[in-house]
């Protein structure tokens, strides 16, 4: 039932205020090997620019020390 906003990988971000398709995405990541271009999010960004966007939840996996004191 959460929507989610923004999602990445190690090559870029998805951010879009509406939601996500996440299954789309997950589709687009499987066919691309990336989350970069797919064309359903409002905008793209950079890992560092998701990680300051306002969330309720956020769920740092994958990278580690994705989240460090700068960023925190």
């Amino acid at each position: 039932g959460y929507l989610v906003v923004g999602i990445s990988d190690v090559q870029g971000a998805l951010h879009d205020e509406a939601g996500l398709d996440i299954p789309a995405v997950l589709e687009w990541r499987r066919a691309n090997r990336t989350v970069v271009g797919f064309p359903g999010a409002a905008e793209a960004l950079d890992n560092a620019a998701l990680l300051r966007l306002p969330c309720d939840v956020l769920v740092p996996c994958a990278i580690p020390n994705a989240v460090n004191s700068s960023n925190a």
